[in-house]
């Protein structure tokens, strides 16, 4: 992708292993979550697939230090957005409901989810 940020920090980079023509980017600008992206091509063309910002209510101050995204092995529509909270999208990124927040939340667990397995 190329976000319109002008500082990018980590990028988080995830593929479909049963459709590797889809592939997921997440970015931070060196502290906030800053962009979600997805392609259907391998890369050559990007869409904003969080237009609303909706992993933002998820993410912390320090997303630079563990964002990450992981999509399911064999449906490229099952995508993991992991910060300080956990969130799950079943749409390809058309919605983020968080499966675990952080702290006063309903399902609060603050862990710095750094991998998926």
């Amino acid at each position: 992708p190329n976000p319109a940020a002008t500082n990018v920090g980590r990028i988080g980079l995830s593929l479909c292993a049963g459709s590797p023509d889809d592939v997921y980017a997440i970015y931070s600008d060196g502290s906030f979550h800053s962009g979600f992206y997805r392609s259907s091509d391998f890369g050559s063309n990007w869409i904003d697939a969080d237009p609303d910002g909706e992993i933002e209510d998820g993410a912390a101050s320090f997303s630079w230090y563990f964002g990450q995204v992981r999509v399911h092995p064999t449906d490229p529509n099952i995508v993991y957005a992991q910060d300080v909270a956990f969130m799950r999208s079943t749409n390809g990124g058309a919605t983020w409901p968080i499966i675990y927040g952080y702290g006063g939340s309903p399902n609060g667990l603050h862990v710095d989810h750094h991998a998926l397995a």
